[in-house]
């Protein structure tokens, strides 16, 4: 069966799909309060690196729904009920800290928010792949990119704002989820190449090129995550308002946004290169932070090592994608983000590590995080991560 074009997509389609992209990045949602957050927990002897599980937690038991979401999608549930099912975790373990006391009851809320975002980060990938092909593909996963990180921008404004007014306010950013959920019940459709696929033959073993972009998605996010978790902490360095921290937040999710538009443009001109590039650029991203004395440069930094992530991101789902039949797509997306979500998870016991070395767990992490970027970054350029024929094609 040949996939539809983009002329023959219709408008309400993907909105359903762009809908599950709008929570793509909700993970980070809550970082503009972490300052706020270490202080609150700070005065009853939990120290910084265990509050950080506030946010990497998630990570882990996204895990568990991105993989479950990966075998089950299109094939046992329809991919519209396993968005439904997600959407509707990630409001009420979102929302639930607002209503609880006590930092373990907090964790639990955000293991139950985690697997919600597991599932509906895998659903858009393997959509996308039904509907679209070449050209086109690499366009509506640029526009995905920009959404997923407009989300965030979003979510994090508004957290910024919230945190301001009352801590336990920020978690009633995940409010925001309410109209994607309407938007993903009255306009998303299953794909027909998936379900052909899912009620016909074995598709064979999945293709070991998932796991190594996996693992080197992964890697990169871990890098760059001690940053991402502790910059509320950064910029509290030189303003103590929230709000700031979101805004240098939101300026990190607008190079997110801009990496991922213009990905289709990098890859067009760069092709092979284009994975390698994106990582030097974050590691500059890094090392211009490091530097940073004041917000301005600090706000740079976030620009630039977002717009490096932003087409890091749409390359690894791509590949994942080109290498994996269509009935594959939905778990080779899962794992993907498996290897992002674990290692990303592994970020919190990998700052305490650096730190614990070096005595600085909030500079040295980072450093070290900017450090292996470049070497990946270099790596690819050197080897070639895109394969030679697109499974898909």
């Amino acid at each position: 069966m040949k996939r539809e074009n983009t002329t023959s997509v219709p408008l309400s389609l993907t909105i359903g799909i762009m809908s599950l992209f709008f929570l793509g990045m909700s993970l980070g949602s809550i970082t503009p309060a972490m300052n706020k957050l270490t202080e609150f927990y700070g005065a009853q002897g939990i120290p910084m690196t265990t509050v950080m599980y506030v946010t990497s937690l998630p990570q882990l038991t996204s895990v568990a729904g991105s993989l479950i979401a990966g075998v089950i999608a299109g094939k046992k549930l329809p991919f519209k009920t396993c968005g439904i099912f997600g959407i509707l975790l990630i409001l009420i373990g979102g929302i639930a800290p607002s209503l609880v006391t006590g930092f373990a009851a907090l964790l639990a809320t955000r293991m139950v928010f985690g697997v919600g975002f597991g599932f509906i980060m895998v659903l858009g990938n393997p959509l996308i792949s039904s509907f679209y092909s070449g050209d086109a593909k690499a366009k509506i996963l640029s526009v995905s990119t920009f959404v997923s990180f407009g989300g965030a921008v979003v979510m994090q404004l508004l957290c910024g704002v919230l945190t301001d007014i009352g801590l336990n306010y920020a978690y009633l950013t995940h409010l925001v989820a309410i109209p994607p959920l309407m938007l993903v019940i009255t306009m998303l459709k299953e794909p027909p190449k998936v379900q052909a696929g899912s009620q016909g033959k074995k598709s064979g073993p999945l293709s070991g090129r998932v796991v190594f972009i996996a693992v080197i998605f992964g890697l990169v996010t871990m890098f760059v995550m001690p940053l991402y978790i502790n910059l509320a902490i950064f910029v509290g360095q030189v303003n103590s308002l929230s709000t700031v921290a979101a805004v240098v937040q939101v300026l990190y999710s607008i190079g997110n946004m801009l990496g991922g538009l213009c990905f289709a443009v990098l890859y067009k001109c760069c092709k092979r290169f284009s994975m390698g590039i994106s990582c030097l650029l974050m590691g500059s991203g890094l090392l211009i932070m490091l530097n940073a004395s004041s917000l301005a440069p600090m706000c740079v930094a976030m620009l630039v090592s977002g717009f490096g992530y932003g087409g890091l991101m749409p390359a690894s789902l791509m590949i994942a994608g080109q290498v994996s039949k269509p009935s594959q797509t939905a778990l080779a997306t899962s794992i993907v983000f498996t290897g992002m979500n674990v290692l990303g998870f592994l970020a919190t016991p990998f700052a305490d590590f650096i730190g614990g070395i070096t005595g600085d767990p909030l500079s040295m992490p980072v450093a070290t995080g900017m450090a292996l970027i470049f070497i990946i970054g270099i790596f690819l350029l050197a080897v070639n991560p895109f394969p030679k024929k697109d499974l898909h094609s």
